[in-house]
C-alpha cells in the first residue's frame, strides 16, 4: 500500500526551503561600531507629563501578575 503526500505540506516544505535559502549567513568577524548609553533625557516633554502622574521617589513601574491584570490596567 502506497501512500501519496499532502500537495499543501509539500508546497509548504518547499516554501520555507525556498525563503531559508535567502537568509544571510551571520558574520561573527563583522566589525561593530561601540555602542554607548542614553544620556539623561530629564528635559523631554514626556517626562515632563509622566512626572505629574508619579510620586516623588517612585519610579512609575508597576508589576503586573497576569494577563488579565493587564488587560484590566488602566491605559
Amino acid at each position: 500500500m502506497r501512500i501519496s503526500p499532502d500537495p499543501l505540506a509539500c508546497f509548504g516544505l518547499a516554501a520555507l526551503l525556498s525563503l531559508a535559502g535567502c537568509t544571510p549567513t551571520l558574520r561573527l568577524d563583522a566589525e561593530r561600531p561601540p555602542s554607548h548609553a542614553a544620556s539623561n533625557h530629564t528635559d523631554t516633554p514626556l517626562n515632563a507629563q509622566l512626572a505629574a502622574h508619579i510620586p516623588p521617589g517612585e519610579s512609575g513601574f508597576h508589576l503586573l501578575h497576569g494577563g488579565h491584570a493587564a488587560l484590566a490596567a488602566p491605559g
